[in-house]
């Protein structure tokens, strides 16, 4: 996975990208035996069965725009990849006081009620300087305050399971950006922060793939970047 930062999304929108991060979950890989989890490599962007993608485009350096399988594992034996955007219940509203590795990236923590954004997602226009943003993640948490972590699983998790059927053993994976936003006029009044009647969150929730609908991750050529 990989984007541009400085390029802008297209000649007829001159928006570009301030920052990209979403949390893959639940990992898992399709082989003769069946589907089993996939075992990532302990690294920096890596976490169990859990990965953070991503990059801040002005200001950090840091990125992460691939998923490394432990050395063990053989994609020439996997027919299919299945992966969900968000984070499990229990990762999702654990304290903000102790968490490590990829659960401290404070871009993406909103409240120990509510969890983390599964999905962030800032654009700037390169002409004016205004700024969008799309924010997925779970809606409907119940707690005594926003300092506490829910008992039980949100009334909207909000996450989307893909499944990928792999043609070749490097496989790149890319975010149509085109589908995301296809509908949506780019202004203040059409970001979204998740709020569940908002119109332009429903039309965001449908393009990335929730209740159903396609999802916007899909597999293309290594050369490809996100678009």
């Amino acid at each position: 996975m990989r984007v541009l930062c400085e390029q802008p999304l297209s000649q007829e929108q001159p928006w570009q990208l301030a920052q990209l991060w979403f949390y893959l979950s639940d990992i898992e890989i399709k082989t003769e035996q069946g589907w089993q989890s996939a075992t990532l490599e302990k690294n920096t962007w890596q976490d169990k069965n859990i990965a953070l993608i991503g990059q801040h485009c002005v200001d950090s350096e840091q990125h992460n725009w691939q998923i490394t399988l432990a050395p063990n594992v053989s994609l020439a034996q996997v027919s299919q990849l299945r992966f969900t955007l968000g984070l499990p219940f229990l990762h999702n509203h654990q304290s903000p006081m102790r968490a490590q590795s990829i659960f401290a990236n404070s871009n993406m923590f909103w409240t120990w009620q509510q969890g983390y954004k599964y999905m962030r997602l800032d654009l700037e226009h390169s002409i004016t300087g205004q700024q969008w943003a799309f924010h997925l993640g779970a809606t409907g948490c119940q707690s005594s305050s926003v300092l506490r972590p829910p008992h039980q699983a949100c009334r909207q998790p909000n996450t989307v399971i893909t499944t990928l059927s792999l043609t070749e053993q490097h496989p790149m994976i890319t975010l149509d950006l085109s589908q995301l936003l296809s509908g949506i006029a780019l202004h203040k009044e059409s970001r979204c922060l998740s709020l569940p009647t908002q119109k332009s969150c429903l039309s965001l929730f449908s393009n990335i793939g929730l209740h159903g609908a396609p999802s916007a991750f899909k597999l293309a050529p290594r050369s490809a970047d996100v678009q």
